[in-house]
């Protein structure tokens, strides 16, 4: 399959793959299996087996354990000028997920803490 991608998506593309020390194509093909599987993981949780009731104590916990992660300070590391990979070596995380907490972060605040 091709897609076409805009001159300024390929670059940050290629940056964010550079930063997580990866090819860009085994980066895209991360983030899709990622999507893929949090897209199974929500429809099996939203739409349940019917007729089964399980309580707290009994669920067991599905997927990756979530890392501790403090958006205010790799905001001020951000405005401070560091890059996705220093930051994600301070805060022991994948230079990805600085990424995706932030814009995530500037989507709920309407601030793009992701320009230089």
């Amino acid at each position: 399959m091709h897609i076409e991608l805009s001159a300024a998506f390929k670059q940050e593309l290629i940056l964010l793959a550079t930063e997580c020390e990866m090819t860009p194509q085994k980066f895209c093909t991360e983030v899709v299996e990622n999507a893929i599987a949090e897209r199974r993981l929500r429809s099996i949780l939203e739409t349940g087996k019917p007729g089964v009731v399980i309580s707290p104590e009994e669920s067991a916990t599905i997927g990756r354990r979530k890392s501790a992660f403090d958006i205010s300070a790799a905001i001020e590391l951000r405005q401070q000028g560091k890059t996705f990979q220093e930051i994600a070596n301070v805060m022991g995380v994948c230079p990805a997920t600085v990424y995706n907490r932030l814009r995530r972060a500037a989507a709920e605040t309407s601030k793009n803490h992701l320009t230089d």
